[in-house]
């Protein structure tokens, strides 16, 4: 009902977990402190209609942290303007490419900064080491868009059969295009690629994004509320520890 979130602790530094069941908050306060001290922070999310009432989850230690709008989108339909269908595009199975921390704009609506001392230097990092594993695992759906020899942005994702999962999308630090170029032209990419349905999910803060979507005559789903509880680091460890 709890493990062990490999990917957050290998970006964080220190033991990350994520609750996997809501049954979870059904046990024992004391059994339910007892695992989630193992970790330094614990993630928990869940569709709406389905979330353990929140004042569970308060009592827990938890607190509310984002909502994300998941969404589908029919792909055939997408057609990039002038300046969209401009941009160069590589894709990295063919032209091999990774992100630096440098390169990409800060991340506004990013959930991870209720961590303790989580800067926007380090929360860039969990979008740069995402990204670098997306490219790796499936070059030849990650995108990379430039524009008279500069970057401009990338859209990396994962075929999630029958669809394909609209992962990350990100403007570079110096880009001269839209959000909206960025991923029209990615989308209608997808498309010849032989994708007819996109599904992912944003914050409900990315006004921006929304928006995008919204132009782009998605679908959207039932959203998913996520909650976290941070290990104080002011408490007294338990005897034997």
């Amino acid at each position: 009902m709890i493990k062990r979130h490999d990917f957050n602790t290998e970006w964080w530094g220190d033991e990350a977990g994520i609750v996997t069941d809501p049954a979870f908050f059904t046990q024992p306060s004391s059994q339910i402190r007892t695992a989630l001290d193992r970790f330094s922070w614990v993630e928990f999310f869940h569709p709406v209609s389905k979330l353990p009432a929140r004042h569970i989850l308060a009592n827990a230690g938890f607190f509310y942290t984002d909502t994300q709008i998941r969404f589908r989108l029919d792909l055939a339909h997408i057609q990039p303007n002038s300046c969209a269908a401009a941009l160069k595009l590589e894709i990295a199975s063919a032209s091999p490419f990774s992100i630096e921390d440098d390169e990409l704009k800060l991340f506004p609506f990013e959930r991870f900064y209720a961590l303790p001392n989580a800067t926007e230097s380090k929360v860039n990092q969990r979008y740069v080491l995402w990204a670098n594993n997306l490219i790796q695992q499936n070059p030849a759906t990650c995108y990379r868009f430039l524009q008279d020899r500069k970057v401009q942005g990338w859209f990396l994702s994962h075929p999630e059969p029958p669809a394909i999962g609209l992962t990350l999308a990100m403007l570079s630090q110096n880009a001269a295009i839209s959000g909206f170029d960025l991923y029209s032209r990615a989308l209608a990419e997808y498309a010849k690629q032989g994708f007819r349905l996109g599904m992912a999910s944003f914050s409900v803060r990315n006004t921006p994004v929304h928006n995008i979507y919204a132009n782009l005559r998605a679908r959207f789903l039932e959203p998913r509320e996520y909650w976290m509880w941070i290990r104080d680091p002011n408490a007294r460890t338990r005897p034997g520890q």
